[in-house]
């Protein structure tokens, strides 16, 4: 598992379907798909309306983030189909995990998966829009998860990056991956005026993507620092790749619903939806039951649950 401890497997030929709803608009979707054994394929699709994209990762193929970058809401809902393609069922492992469906913005770091989109006019030795003060190079590597390219060091190296944005909170992240013979330990630090956040990894961790949730920009802009110390000079790599910049604005709150029951007594009362972490007070009370007096909420109907006072936040 990427995420957590859990992850969506499948063992034979299946299909899984999602319908939800949300605002007319440009979507960014990501998930990770694993063919562990005997799949021949594993395939997400997204549709709304007339609109229909997908990724997949086939057999031979190494585990991976797949993206569908600015996909097109049209008619307020979108359909996620999940679907496997094993070679022998109920002998096969194709697994799915950390799937994330978020509103399109503009991604503000500039070359943020380290493409070669220049056409050779900067060397790949040199990352393309970055301050380098020495050690860093571009470099084409199957470890890429998003496109060819990765920011590969063998030696201690750092870089920067200086952007303008507007003042507000941000949502960073990026994938790290120090390779275990490497010794190292990589860091991320965003700085915006005395506002200064760091992520960090060292070999033995494995790969993964780190998150800064929520970073104060002030004064206009932000500077990235990408930095490797090693124990073992010009042997294994630390790799760098997928940086994403983005207002926290534009990422929709999970939320959570709250439904009341009677318990045998009578009324009425709507459920409650509250963003997840956030501090909300329960609604009132206004079920009625004769001879009673209410005293409060509990999640199980015999009390045994965790109890809520009326109007509890």
């Amino acid at each position: 598992a990427v995420e957590g401890n859990a992850y969506l497997v499948a063992t034979q030929d299946s299909e899984s379907k999602q319908t939800v709803s949300l605002p007319n608009g440009s979507y960014d979707f990501s998930g990770w798909l694993n063919p562990s054994y005997n799949v021949n394929e594993i395939k997400i699709t997204l549709k709304s309306g007339a609109n229909e994209a997908s990724v997949s990762v086939k057999n031979g193929e190494t585990a991976a983030y797949k993206t569908i970058d600015r996909f097109e809401v049209t008619t307020g809902e979108i359909t996620i189909t999940l679907t496997a393609d094993v070679v022998t069922n109920f002998d096969a492992a194709a697994i799915l995990d950390d799937l994330k469906l978020v509103k399109s913005s503009d991604n503000f770091i500039k070359n943020p998966s380290f493409e070669n989109t220049d056409n050779g006019t900067v060397p790949d030795y040199s990352p393309n829009e970055w301050n380098t003060i020495s050690g860093w190079y571009v470099n084409s590597d199957p470890s890429a998860i998003d496109g060819n390219y990765v920011l590969i060091a063998t030696q201690d190296a750092e870089t920067s990056q200086t952007i303008s944005l507007p003042d507000g909170e941000y949502h960073f992240s990026g994938w790290l991956f120090p390779l275990d013979a490497a010794q190292a330990e990589m860091s991320i630090t965003l700085t915006s005026g005395s506002n200064t956040q760091m992520i960090t990894a060292k070999s033995g961790d494995g790969a993964g993507y780190q998150t800064i949730e929520n970073f104060v920009v002030t004064g206009g802009t932000i500077t990235i620092t990408l930095k490797s110390t090693f124990g073992v000079q010009f042997g294994s790599p630390a790799m760098v790749d997928d940086l994403k910049l983005v207002d926290s604005s534009t990422i929709p709150v999970p939320q959570v619903t709250v439904t009341f029951d009677a318990n045998g007594g009578t009324g009425t009362m709507t459920e409650q939806k509250i963003d997840e972490g956030k501090p909300t007070a329960l609604k009132t009370n206004t079920y009625k039951k004769a001879k009673y007096n209410f005293t409060g909420w509990n999640t199980q109907a015999d009390g045994t649950g965790t109890a809520y006072t009326n109007g509890q936040t």
